[in-house]
């Protein structure tokens, strides 16, 4: 391939980080076995676009022309292997940040779930809670979740729960931005943890922290994955009876995480710290400390 048209090509990976190739030597140039495929799609912002020159792949990874995306830079990429399309959504980065000493209406988190959801290609977590007010049910998701998912949120009325001072916006109001309504996504993983971490091996042990912390007198979940799209156990310590939920995982730094689950009704935050274990055999050690959310304070 010649010099001149590896500069007019975008490496647009799937992980969504974007660059335009550059001048380099001839020396550091590599001949490699790239296909075109032209039977590949292309969505940006869930609208079909038609680009002047088939995507490239090379080593699982699609590359665009820099000429058809260059007004989309910094966009999030997103590949979906079903219907074969590669999916180009806005990151908003203009968002003005939440000012926490703002008032906002209060509300009081109560049954929270957490599902995988699918927007625009991509696969996000997402909390979100009932709450019911003079008869009738409003729907919320939680703030960071929705931004996450690259949805504008400027403008759009909030609510904060009293507990975790989480800001959430309601399904009326996200309804006014999205594109379209996210979908419950399932996935096949046999490691059921929503949460944004990808580490196999981490999501692995944590699972297996999980069963081995309600393990005396555990009983598996009754609830179908799509009643209850997550972690669910019950048992018995000390001739007390419990039913934990494990609703949702927040990334809390390195290795660090916390993990919101509900005790018979009751609201903690689980803190969680892995370090890798003595052997090296891919597993970590885990300890954790609980945080009651939902005390008086």
């Amino acid at each position: 391939m010649k010099m001149k048209k590896w500069r007019t090509i975008l490496l647009a990976g799937m992980m969504g980080t974007c660059f335009a190739a550059g001048a380099y030597a001839e020396d550091v140039l590599q001949q490699v076995q790239a296909y075109l495929r032209p039977d590949f799609n292309v969505q940006v912002d869930g609208t079909p676009v038609k680009l002047s020159t088939p995507p490239l792949v090379y080593n699982d990874k699609s590359y665009l022309a820099l000429t058809d995306i260059s007004s989309y830079l910094g966009a999030n990429v997103y590949w979906k292997e079903q219907n074969k399309t590669i999916y180009i959504n806005s990151r908003n980065q203009a968002q003005r940040p939440d000012d926490q000493e703002l008032v906002y209406e209060e509300i009081k988190l109560a049954n929270p779930s957490a599902y995988m959801v699918e927007y625009l290609g991509g696969q996000f977590p997402l909390l979100t809670c009932y709450i019911y007010n003079n008869s009738k049910a409003t729907n919320y998701y939680r703030l960071t979740d929705v931004q996450r998912m690259g949805i504008n949120t400027d403008g759009l009325k909030k609510v904060r729960d009293k507990y975790s001072q989480w800001l959430f916006v309601s399904e009326e109001e996200l309804s006014k931005r999205w594109k379209s309504r996210p979908t419950v996504y399932y996935s096949r993983d046999s490691v059921n943890i929503v949460t944004t971490e990808k580490n196999a091996k981490k999501l692995e042990s944590i699972k297996t922290y999980i069963q081995d912390w309600t393990s005396f007198g555990a009983k598996p979940s009754t609830c179908s994955p799509i009643m209850c799209p997550r972690d669910a156990n019950k048992f018995e310590s000390d001739n007390v009876y419990y039913n934990r939920t494990w609703i949702m995982m927040d990334v809390a730094g390195e290795d660090e995480y916390n993990y919101l689950i509900s005790e018979n009704g009751h609201l903690y935050i689980l803190h969680l710290k892995l370090t890798k274990a003595p052997i090296d055999d891919g597993t970590y050690l885990i300890s954790s400390s609980k945080e009651d959310i939902q005390a008086i304070r």
